[in-house]
């Protein structure tokens, strides 16, 4: 048998070894869109809960950022909407990742004492609600390539909850029952952004 005749045999043999189509369960445990919404999802909670003991108020806002950015990296090509999110991602962690160094070194109390590092935290917590707006517009578009009829109530409200905790903070607003409640709402409005994912996922998206 000639060596050519040996590598068609080989090539035919890989191939009637291998099933045309895999299961459909493992198709769906592999959806590269629902998974990207679900660190994006997961990466948000993260950046947006504090923990202040065990270094988790370091530690769960980095975890993340690199979530966010791994999730829009993944959408980046869909539409102008999702390439906005991953470059203003980018920009916050260029903000994020140095200061959370900055806080490991003795001249933190100096530099974050500086007038200068309140302007950029401002900026830094605006540039999170462009972020959830984009996202929500991304949502829309996505939508209306799959054919669907918009269905943003939960993106909207996600922008609407980022822009009222930008309020608040401003306003030095604390109040324990009020915040556990918008702690709620927020995690429910993450779990139908997430069940709109799933509509997506029927629709052949």
């Amino acid at each position: 048998m000639s060596e050519r005749e040996f590598e068609t045999n080989f090539e035919t043999m890989l191939e009637n070894s291998v099933p045309g189509t895999p299961p459909e369960d493992v198709v769906k445990s592999v959806t590269p869109w629902r998974s990207a919404i679900l660190r994006i999802l997961i990466g948000m909670a993260l950046c947006s809960v504090t923990l202040n003991f065990l270094c988790l108020d370091y530690i769960l806002p980095a975890v993340g950022t690199t979530l966010l950015l791994l999730g829009f990296r993944a959408l980046r090509r869909e539409n102008g909407w999702f390439c906005g999110c991953f470059v203003l991602t980018l920009l916050r962690a260029a903000y994020f990742f140095p200061m959370l160094i900055l806080n490991a070194t003795v001249y933190a109390g100096s530099v974050l004492a500086s007038p200068a590092i309140s302007v950029l935290s401002a900026v830094n917590s605006l540039l999170m609600i462009a972020i959830v707006f984009c996202f929500r517009c991304g949502i829309a578009a996505v939508q209306k390539k799959a054919g669907l009829p918009p269905r943003t109530g939960a993106a909207t409200a996600l922008t609407v909850w980022y822009m009222s905790v930008f309020v608040l903070a401003l306003l030095q607003y604390i109040e324990l029952v009020f915040g556990l409640a918008m702690i709620v709402g927020y995690f429910f409005i993450l779990r139908n952004i997430y069940k709109l994912s799933g509509v997506l996922d029927d629709a052949g998206y």
